[in-house]
């Protein structure tokens, strides 16, 4: 009797910790789900949009132009040029898929952000004909 009454109560102890073990989990489960939900919504795209039409990278020496015509990107240049599809797709993910570490309300002068002289100038032209551009300077404090 007193065999069968400890078996029960090991059963209802082993019963409850799984429960807790799964409500933990599952608790776990939804705050990661609200961090990246919420990291999400904080995270400032820099370009705004989906698909770009062109892009052209100049770093001061030379400079690069590609234009996408029918899904598939050319040397604005010279067509006949054979242009690496995905190194292309790379570069427009890269350049779409950028984003700020934070807002600047009322920005200063460019050269208190390296951006006087820029090392590096994308420019690109999204699906409705915006153009943009993109200076890439020197480094300056933590960002």
């Amino acid at each position: 009797m007193k065999q069968k009454k400890t078996m029960i109560l090991l059963a209802v102890v082993l019963i409850t910790l799984v429960a807790v073990y799964i409500g933990l989990k599952c608790w776990n489960q939804h705050m990661e789900e609200k961090k990246e939900k919420q990291e999400e919504e904080q995270k400032l795209s820099i370009v705004d949009a989906e698909e770009l039409i062109s892009i052209s990278y100049t770093d001061g020496d030379s400079e690069m132009s590609f234009v996408k015509q029918d899904g598939t990107w050319y040397d604005e240049s010279d067509r006949g040029i054979r242009i690496s599809q995905d190194a292309a797709d790379m570069l427009e993910t890269a350049i779409t898929d950028l984003t700020a570490s934070r807002e600047l309300e009322e920005p200063d002068a460019l050269g208190d952000y390296g951006l006087e002289n820029a090392l590096y100038t994308i420019e690109y032209t999204d699906q409705d004909d915006t153009e943009s551009v993109i200076s890439v300077g020197n480094a300056v404090n933590d960002d």
